[in-house]
């Protein structure tokens, strides 16, 4: 593996699997991890742990508990404890925009990372987009994810598959929002957690903040507006971000509420792009409003069939056929999902498929099997395959096609369970 393009500062770094006891508060930290959680007691040590454990150790970690019902913030205040790089904030339950924005409020880093408290990070993850921004000048970093069922309902995959998402690319505005459809199962680059320059949010009158109003889709609201403000935005297809999607999270629950909000903000946005973007912005933009009409339809059609009024759901299908595709493909993949069957011809995606990667537990993190973020563009499409397939975590994961009923957080995994699994062959 080739050396990073970002150089580490000796005092600063740390190598994965160091101890995370003994850590250092830096007067200017290089990065403000903001974790925004509610009610993730059963994952947020994961979380905590994956950003204290990264090899860039300038960091402060801003937890916002937006106002958990569970042991969330008692397992919040363990990290404390532990580590004097890690604050806890109070959240009014006011959703993550408005979470985000507090720990934003208080970060001091020169970049800010985004990381939900049910996810998880690579070691290196922010040395590597750190790296890329310094060699590209960028911005706004996004990286790939790993997204992975809990329960294993579904194989894991890349967030963004397919070949345009195979290697290194700037994005504009234009294509950044064409890139996030909704409801379709198409990649969506919205879902990736961004890498900001802060300079980028604190500057201007007023600064860059995010849309409290939005329960769903806020990062997207954010970057986009960012570019629209000229910011500039790199995408490596290195899957480094862990993306755990579970029933309960915020975003698998679409309510007619937050689709509302949604559409709203999308015609206020819709003014700023008509006001000086490309044409391309533009069609962009405008298809993004349809979209959404569509999706609010659907939303309310799914209601009125909720609540047994077949006048109301002649009246929305009437008005947004779209709203009816939209519910037949809802329909398909929940009982797909639900009997572990196939909602269409099964594909072979190569990209997408992560083999088994064991590293032995001996108490050092395992490294990602992938170039430096500068050599990302001299791969062929065959390695940047292999990547996506041998993505290593930390002391051993499990991601087989199979399913995640294995999958073990590296960051939770004992010396007990690892010797266990190993004497039982599995």
């Amino acid at each position: 593996m080739g050396e990073a393009c970002f150089k580490l500062n000796p005092r600063t770094a740390r190598t994965a699997g160091e101890p995370l006891s003994e850590t250092s508060v830096e007067a200017d930290p290089l990065v403000s991890v903001l974790v925004a959680c509610r009610d993730v007691a059963a994952y947020i040590d994961e979380a905590l742990l994956s950003a204290r454990g990264q090899t860039v150790a300038a960091l402060e970690i801003l937890v916002v508990d937006d106002a958990s019902r569970d042991a969330t913030a008692d397992r919040i205040g363990a990290h404390v404890r532990a580590d004097r790089r890690v604050r806890l904030i109070q959240g009014t339950g006011d959703g993550p925009g408005a979470a985000r924005n507090r720990a934003l409020a208080q970060a001091r880093g020169a970049w800010v990372a985004v990381l939900d408290g049910d996810d998880a990070m690579h070691p290196r993850r922010l040395e590597l987009l750190l790296g890329e921004a310094q060699r590209s000048g960028a911005d706004i970093v996004l990286d790939n994810m790993l997204a992975f069922w809990e329960g294993g309902a579904e194989p894991p995959s890349l967030v963004m598959s397919g070949g345009p998402w195979l290697a290194p690319a700037d994005i504009d505005l234009a294509r950044y929002i064409e890139n996030n459809p909704m409801l379709t199962g198409d990649p969506a680059l919205g879902y990736l957690k961004p890498l900001l320059r802060r300079s980028s949010l604190v500057g201007g009158d007023a600064g860059v903040r995010y849309d409290e109003r939005l329960r769903i889709g806020e990062d997207y609201d954010l970057v986009a507006r960012l570019l629209a403000a000229g910011a500039h935005l790199r995408f490596i297809p290195a899957p480094l971000y862990f993306y755990r999607r579970r029933g309960g999270s915020t975003s698998h629950r679409l309510r007619s509420e937050d689709v509302k909000a949604l559409l709203a903000q999308a015609r206020e946005f819709d003014e700023v792009v008509a006001a000086g973007q490309t044409e391309a912005a533009r069609q962009a933009s405008a298809d993004r409003i349809g979209m959404l009409k569509q999706i609010l339809a659907f939303t309310e059609l799914v209601q009125a069939i909720k609540a047994r009024n077949p006048a109301a759901c002649l009246r929305i299908a009437a008005g947004a056929p779209g709203s009816l595709k939209l519910l037949a493909q809802a329909a398909r993949e929940g009982l797909a999902r639900r009997f572990g069957g196939s909602t269409g011809p099964k594909e072979e995606r190569s990209a997408e498929r992560l083999e088994l990667v064991r590293a032995p537990h001996d108490g050092q993190a395992g490294r990602l099997n992938a170039p430096a973020p500068g050599e990302l563009e001299a791969c062929s499409a065959a390695e940047l395959e292999a990547l996506a397939r041998s993505c290593r975590f930390a002391r051993e994961i499990v991601c087989e096609d199979a399913g995640l009923a294995d999958f073990l957080p590296y960051a939770t995994l004992s010396g007990a369970q690892a010797r266990s699994r190993t004497a039982q062959g599995g």
